[in-house]
């Protein structure tokens, strides 16, 4: 039996359309008959009672006056045989007066007076004309009619369901055929498969599909919604166009409510109800031969397709029927997304055009109620937004920006329609869908303003003609404003200079600046950011509307938010790098204004994550609070160039942006402490904070402020800048992939701390300050090699090769000083050799080396070794890199002051540990001058000679 969903009185119909049931009686008894091999569920009307001696038995009133029948018998028979009821109790009466009760067994029934007739017969005729029917009636999903003309001998079985393909036929051929079954078996077909899609158990007032469905089910509802909708498409009649605009939406729903794997029928599954057999008739005469039948009953079921049976020759004993060729069901869903809501979109442009213009019928202000065409105009564009939003999401994932933008927009236009036709806020799904799409909008215009390429802007515009209906109808509904914000974040940006971009940047920027006027020039990156903003914000909106359940509706408001402070993020960090590559001295209030928008972003971004109120969002905020120290770094590093530039100290307005710069860094720092799901974030994290450490030492060191802290004081800060650097970094070095970006910039950072550290120890070592103990010079000197072994463990010579050089020749004069301040001929030549090894140590260095200006020559004169040349080793940070080549010269300068200060050395003790060694000194220096002698030609040359110098020495080391 039909379940059907009935409409409360006095509101306004639901959805899917309900039409009004057909007349029909409710039968007392669902009983299933068993015949042979077939097996049947058939409803009587059979009144039947009991007692405690006759447990079953039917009841049947007669007028005395009037005898029984062949045919009253044969009816008596098969209702009790069809139930199973053993007796049969007729109450005879006069005029409805009662004057005896007759019990008769079921089995007696065929031998009552006047009333003879064969069982056997009887059931032979059923059998064979069920047979017939079970060979015949094989189109699953079809309607049949079994008929028999008065006088005739010919049963007749007419498939209905033909009936569409015939009419379809004829129109094509120009003729105006009147199908007068269409449109109860398109009801029929509608029915079935609305009850199929809702079973029993299910909610009634859903309009999803019920997970119970079988693939097979879903199959069938499939193909009777589509037959509903051929029947249909030309009527005009009201309760029509609901129906068909209802199967239309329910096809639609199919498509996009079901993953393939739910459709796929079982190998054995019925017969393809879509396949049309041949037409035949069959006409058996008494001979058991098959001979032409009538071409039917004339009239207008002179075109059914039937097949007949002869009533005289159901008695010859069972037939056998050719039965047409059967296939499995299709699978009722394709694989792909894509082509199901491709094909959901078909159906609801169908549904659509069902509708017509009853659509744009206005409401009548006599009533409340929405009437029922635009509550099913309603409907089907709400699908096909979802279906347009399934399309979009789909294109995001493979790249396809501006392809999944064109999507979401018919989607939005879509949605607004749909409100439009409903005429109030529309449910808790609904509007979700619509708060869905602006956001998915939102992260497309977000997604395009990192990457664009022409292709994005060719989909964008490229016209699909299926689309075209759907959103003529959408915008007819709902006409767009011109020139409107919201406009403006349906379409991709390819002009910044139009008056619309303009007019919203200055309300992004009254957001951020309030009352803080800036006149810039429009990036077409900031006018996409814009339009990304102004989606969430009509997200934003949308979301108290939505009618969701409290951890739904957390769910979705924590994603809006999280997604929407990521761009003011974003936006923040554009305005932060652009600010960075303008010169402060000459745009010095621009650079400001980008500043404080800057700020205004980030602050505006971390505001919503901490509203997002989640442990999700800890890595957001950290990030937000990370680029707001990256952004009071820059701002410091740029007060410290032009301090740099004035020659002046380490200002009160660096240490104030510094200050801040740490402040956030730590609060970064803090909220991933126990967070380690982001490892790279986290490195990455670490080392910028090291960076700023390492930055604020170096400002620190070459300008100390030494009129507000002693030159001890400063040295202090300058340490502990360092070793915080470090500890920051050095962690990280493991952590940080081999062949990622990211590992020579580490590992540099990690061995400039390093080499700095060293430095200052070195200063302390080699000094003649009368306040340091021998103890503190041996500690400085100590940890000068220290640092400086380091420095060079994790300097890498393939991208640090000038550090590297800088290093050893520190370390080299390290160890110089240390001999000329020691005491023993032997203790000066040890360290003479230390100073010696480590300028050898060059030769990797000198392989990677590429100063810029290779193209310029640089003749540097001979120098005069004097102990000013010493010092200079000390000073080379602070050396001017005026040449190319100073590196390579300076070198070559201090392993010629080494060598011959081992030869001056050496001479001064006779007794050497090897005889030998003397002349060993004399011989690398010797190879050395002669090398040292080339200095002329291209940067190239220079360390090429440089490099052949220190092999040639290197092979006179002696052993």
């Amino acid at each position: 039996m039909e379940r059907e969903t009935e409409d409360q009185p006095g509101k306004s119909p639901g959805f899917p359309y309900t039409p009004p049931p057909p007349n029909q009686r409710r039968f007392y008894h669902d009983v299933q008959w068993d015949i042979a091999d077939i097996r049947m569920l058939l409803g009587s009307d059979l009144p039947i009672f009991g007692s405690d001696s006759h447990p079953a038995i039917s009841l049947r009133l007669r007028d005395m006056r009037r005898p029984i029948t062949v045919l009253t018998g044969l009816d008596y028979w098969l209702d009790n045989l069809m139930c199973n009821v053993p007796e049969l109790a007729m109450c005879f009466h006069l005029d409805g007066i009662v004057q005896r009760y007759e019990m008769v067994k079921t089995e007696d029934i065929p031998n009552l007076e006047n009333s003879e007739f064969s069982p056997k017969e009887v059931l032979e005729v059923a059998q064979n004309i069920l047979a017939f029917l079970k060979a015949n009636c094989t189109r699953e999903g079809h309607t049949y009619w079994l008929f028999r003309q008065r006088g005739e001998e010919v049963v007749k079985l007419y498939d209905i369901t033909s009936l569409m393909e015939t009419s379809s036929r004829d129109e094509e051929e120009g003729g105006k055929a009147q199908n007068p079954f269409a449109r109860s078996v398109a009801v029929l077909f509608y029915r079935v498969a609305r009850n199929m899609l809702n079973p029993p158990g299910s909610s009634s007032g859903s309009n999803r599909l019920s997970s119970a469905v079988t693939g097979e089910e879903l199959s069938m509802a499939k193909l009777l919604l589509e037959n509903c909708v051929r029947l249909l498409r030309d009527s005009r009649h009201s309760d029509d166009i609901n129906v068909g605009s209802s199967a239309c939406y329910l096809l639609a729903d199919l498509y996009l409510s079901r993953s393939p794997s739910d459709s796929t029928p079982s190998p054995d599954g019925p017969p393809d109800i879509r396949g049309r057999s041949r037409d035949r008739k069959l006409s058996l005469n008494s001979d058991g031969g098959e001979t032409e039948g009538r071409e039917g009953v004339g009239g207008p079921l002179s075109y059914l397709d039937s097949k007949s049976l002869s009533v005289r020759d159901l008695r010859d004993g069972h037939l056998t029927f050719p039965r047409d060729p059967t296939h499995p069901l299709p699978s009722l869903l394709v694989t792909s997304s894509t082509d199901r809501a491709r094909l959901a979109l078909q159906s609801i442009a169908k549904g659509l055009d069902i509708l017509g213009e009853s659509l744009f019928v206005p409401r009548s202000p006599a009533t409340s109620e929405t009437p029922l065409a635009h509550t099913c105009g309603s409907h089907l564009l709400q699908k096909a937004g979802s279906a347009y939003l399934c399309l979009a999401r789909t294109c995001t994932k493979t790249g396809k920006h501006g392809r999944a933008l064109r999507y979401t927009r018919c989607a939005l236009l879509c949605f607004r329609g749909s409100r439009e036709c409903a005429g109030d806020g529309g449910s808790g799904g609904e509007l979700l869908d619509h708060l869905l799409s602006w956001q998915q909008c939102g992260d497309l215009h977000c997604l395009l303003s990192r990457v664009s390429c022409s292709s994005d802007f060719e989909d964008f515009w490229l016209e699909n003609p299926e689309d075209t209906p759907l959103v003529a109808t959408a915008t007819r509904l709902h006409p767009p404003e011109p020139d409107s914000k919201e406009e403006a974040c349906l379409t991709i940006h390819s002009n910044r200079e139009t008056s619309l971009w303009r007019r919203s940047y200055s309300l992004l920027m009254l957001v951020c600046l309030t009352t803080l006027s800036l006149s810039l020039s429009l990036s077409l990156c900031v006018c996409v950011y814009v339009s990304s903003i102004d989606c969430y914000e009509k997200a934003l909106q949308l979301a108290p509307s939505v009618r969701l359940s409290e951890a739904q509706s957390s769910g979705v408001l924590l994603t809006l938010r999280t997604h929407f402070g990521s761009v003011w993020n974003e936006l923040g960090t554009h305005y932060m790098v652009t600010a960075s590559s303008l010169d402060y001295a000459k745009e010095r209030g621009k650079v400001e204004k980008l500043w404080n928008c800057s700020h205004a972003c980030l602050n505006r971004g971390l505001d919503l994550f901490t509203a997002a109120d989640s442990t999700s969002t800890s890595v957001n905020r950290s990030s937000t609070y990370a680029n707001l120290g990256c952004l009071m770094r820059a701002c410091a590093s740029v007060h410290s160039r032009l301090a740099e530039a004035q020659g002046s100290e380490f200002t009160s307005e660096e240490k104030a942006y510094y200050e801040k710069s740490l402040e956030y860094y730590t609060t970064a720092q803090q909220l991933l402490r126990h967070e380690r799901v982001e490892p790279e974030f986290w490195s990455s994290l670490m080392c910028d904070l090291g960076l700023m450490y390492n930055t604020l030492a170096r400002h620190l060191l070459d300008r100390p402020p030494l009129s507000k802290l002693t030159p001890v004081e400063v040295e202090r800060k300058v340490m502990d800048s360092l070793l915080r650097s470090l500890h920051c970094i050095e962690p990280q070095l493991s952590a940080v992939d081999i062949n990622s970006p990211r590992f020579p910039v580490i590992h540099q950072l990690a061995g400039e701390s390093h080499y700095r550290l060293g430095c200052l120890y070195q200063k302390t070592a080699c000094g003649r300050s009368s306040s340091c103990s021998a103890q503190k010079l041996k500690h400085s000197r100590s940890q000068a090699e220290k640092h400086f072994n380091k420095a060079f463990q994790y300097y890498l010579p393939e991208h640090h090769a000038k550090e590297i050089l800088r290093l050893l020749l520190d370390k080299s004069t390290l160890f110089e000083l240390q001999a000329q301040q020691g005491q023993g001929v032997r203790l000066q030549l040890k360290l003479l050799e230390s100073a010696l090894s480590s300028l050898l140590q060059c030769q990797t260095a000198l392989c990677h080396y590429q100063p810029c200006h290779e193209h310029e020559t640089q003749p540097v004169e001979s120098q005069q070794e004097t102990k000013e040349e010493v010092e200079e080793g000390r000073r080379s940070e602070e050396r001017p890199e005026s040449g190319g080549d100073a590196l390579t010269s300076l070198l070559l300068t201090r392993l010629l002051a080494v060598l011959k200060q081992l030869v001056s050395t050496a001479m001064k003790k006779s007794d050497l540990p090897k005889s030998s060694s003397l002349a060993g000194y004399k011989a690398m220096y010797a190879a050395a001058l002669r090398g040292s002698q080339s200095r002329s030609g291209t940067v190239s040359e220079q360390i090429q000679g440089a490099r052949v110098c220190l092999e040639t020495v290197t092979g006179l080391w002696p052993d």
